[in-house]
């Protein structure tokens, strides 16, 4: 269960693990008991309606693995200046109410 993610995020993660997380490929099988599930109903608003998952890609494989890190690095901390710039209006549902995001609702998961 995730109660910090909405369904459509979930399902795009779904998708994309079930097709490149393969037994044959990794030895790990993504199976419907693996599959990511929302915990939370979040309401449907003028605020967050039409919203969409992204995935950020950076060709690495050239790079070494400190040159790695800091081009992850710098692609995040790009992505993230433009989700706090007020003209994105980016707002998270907080309670009862949306508000502007802030930089502690932002959070990187890394291997």
């Amino acid at each position: 269960m995730s109660f910090r993610s909405r369904a459509q995020v979930l399902e795009d993660i779904n998708r994309l693990f079930r097709q490149i997380m393969l037994r044959e490929v990794g030895g790990i099988g993504y199976t419907p008991d693996a599959e990511l599930h929302p915990g939370l109903t979040f309401p449907e608003t003028q605020e967050n309606a039409g919203g969409r998952t992204q995935l950020l890609l950076a060709d690495l494989a050239e790079a070494e693995d400190a040159d790695r890190n800091e081009t992850e690095a710098v692609m995040i901390a790009g992505r993230i200046r433009e989700l706090m710039d007020p003209a994105e209006g980016l707002r998270i549902l907080d309670h009862d109410s949306y508000r502007p995001l802030r930089y502690s609702d932002i959070v990187i998961l890394l291997r």
